[in-house]
Order: structure tokens, then sequence, then C-alpha cells
């Protein structure tokens, strides 16, 4: 509970001095990271989201996280590379043969 209210406190804090536009821009994040999948046309690791979006590493891990739970994303880990690769989730009625892609399955 109390890491909750310093954490509220420290986002009341950061967002302060954003304008109206710039508040609704962090607020739709969500919307802005499918808007980059659907333009790159596929998979875009997380490492580059957070660079183009410029958001703090925990509020883009909490947003991915959420919008995956949602069924809109799916994420993969890259060992490797340290990161996620971060694809749209298939919509309903949309297979392997539309997408092209054979590591996305549909959502059921």
């Amino acid at each position: 509970m109390v890491g909750l209210v310093v954490s509220g406190v420290a986002h009341r804090q950061r967002t302060a001095h954003w304008s109206e536009t710039e508040r609704e821009v962090r607020e739709n994040t969500d919307g802005q990271i499918r808007a980059m999948l659907f333009q790159a046309g596929g998979p875009l690791g997380q490492d580059r989201i957070r660079s183009d979006l410029d958001v703090p590493p925990d509020e883009l891990a909490e947003t991915l996280e959420a919008t995956e739970r949602r069924g809109e994303i799916m994420r993969e880990w890259l060992p490797l590379e340290y990161t996620y690769r971060i694809r749209l989730a298939p919509t309903r009625g949309e297979d392997t043969q539309v997408t092209g892609d054979p590591s996305v399955a549909p959502r059921t």
C-alpha cells in the first residue's frame, strides 16, 4: 500500500509539467504501441518501442503486460537479445495464411 501511494505521488510529480496533449499521449501508450506494430508490419523489440516512445521502462512493461492480458499483443522473450519481441495478436478469424507468420496462432 505504501509503495502504491509513493508511486502515485512520483507519477503526479513527473507528469505535472506536461501539457494536456502530452498527458493524452502518455495515457494512450497502448494505442501508440499497437499503431507502431501495425505500421511496422511485423514484430518490434521492446527496447525499440521504449526508445521510440521515450517512456520509463517500468511504465512500458506494465502497459505491455496489460495489453498482452487483454489479448491485443503477443510477447516472446529473446534471451540472446535480452528483450521481448512484441507483435500484434491476430484478430478473430485471422490465421497464419493471412499473417504469413507461422508463429502467430489465432486468439480463441
